[in-house]
């Protein structure tokens, strides 16, 4: 059977009915693509925020905020430890007892909290004396004290001090989260200090219940110091301008970071409150939009069948429509 021959206006009337039909389908199609993936990215990345602002909450509300708490209940609570101020008062000599009772105070401390803490010193200005749990009874000595190193720099400012920091104020120590308070902590000539060490497996605790193989999580301190995570890992996706960047946008207070996508990763975080420290996470960009990428193929896919069967319907309509005007 031989097809039937179109007129010349009737290819032409074809056409121009293709045209329309493509050009109102590519339309329909390309801004409900682009608005949706758009809404839909901006939903995965409050999605992203949320969950760093409670993991944030819950590191200071299970951290922070006991550690801050018992260092202020150490220096003035007399009745739970009582022997631990008496010393900033006098000189040590001939105390012994009360050192040992102090010692005692700390180190009871530290075994109630030790899911939290790793060490509590005290440092005695009057006596150059330090006690720790960690490490006993100390005398600061001259230059080249290991101890005169790490206490010198909060000392020689004598000033109230109430501050989170990244340092180790034992050399037996090393580095870790401390929170240092002057004693007493309303004056601008202290008696002494007490800095407080977080333990490190408290952070892996919180962690590990938000690590997944697409994502990885951080703490970095207020100079871009890594904190927690691995720091090999962090930096062969970013760099230390990316880091102190991050930290710059949060400024050292209670700030949610924008997202940014960094070539192949999405760099996001949550500034913790008051503390310096900042909690970046890390994601491949292909993970992090993965959902987002397959609905976004999937409205392609739509939208190219749709405008296909718009080309055979308009071809047809044509056909029909030029019938009655033969």
């Amino acid at each position: 059977m031989r097809l039937p021959r179109w007129s010349s206006f009737q290819r032409k009337l074809a056409f121009y009915f293709c045209i329309a039909v493509s050009v109102v389908t590519v339309l329909m199609s390309g801004i409900s693509n682009i608005l949706f993936s758009r809404n839909y990215r901006n939903a995965i990345e409050r999605q992203n925020t949320i969950l760093l602002a409670q993991l944030a909450s819950q590191i200071e509300h299970q951290i922070f905020n006991p550690v801050t708490s018992l260092s202020i209940d150490i220096l003035n609570d007399s009745t739970v430890y009582p022997e631990c101020t008496a010393l900033f008062n006098s000189p040590y000599t001939n105390r012994h007892i009360n050192i040992k009772a102090s010692y005692d105070n700390i180190r009871s401390a530290v075994s109630r909290h030790s899911d939290i803490i790793q060490a509590i010193d005290l440092y005695y200005a009057n006596s150059g004396l330090v006690v720790s749990s960690y490490a006993g009874m100390h005398i600061v000595g001259g230059e080249g004290d290991a101890y005169r190193g790490l206490w010198e720099p909060i000392t020689s400012q004598w000033t109230t001090v109430r501050r989170w920091e990244y340092r180790g104020m034992n050399p037996r120590l090393g580095e870790g989260i401390t929170y240092i308070i002057s004693y007493p902590n309303n004056t601008a000539y202290p008696k002494g200090y007490a800095s407080v060490q977080v333990n490190p497996q408290a952070l892996s605790g919180i962690f590990s219940e938000y690590n997944t193989e697409d994502t990885s999580f951080y703490v970095l301190s207020s100079t871009g110091r890594m904190v927690y995570g691995d720091s090999d890992l962090f930096y062969s996706a970013l760099t230390r301008e990316d880091a102190l960047s991050a930290v710059e946008l949060a400024g050292g207070t209670p700030a949610i970071l924008p997202v940014s996508r960094n070539g192949d990763v999405v760099l996001s975080g949550i500034a913790l409150n008051y503390s310096g420290f900042v909690v970046l996470s890390v994601t491949s960009t292909e993970r992090f939009y993965r959902v987002a990428n397959d609905i976004q193929l999937l409205l392609l896919a739509i939208s190219a069948g749709v405008f296909l069967v718009g080309l055979v319907l308009s071809g047809v309509f044509s056909v029909r429509l030029y019938r009655p005007m033969k």
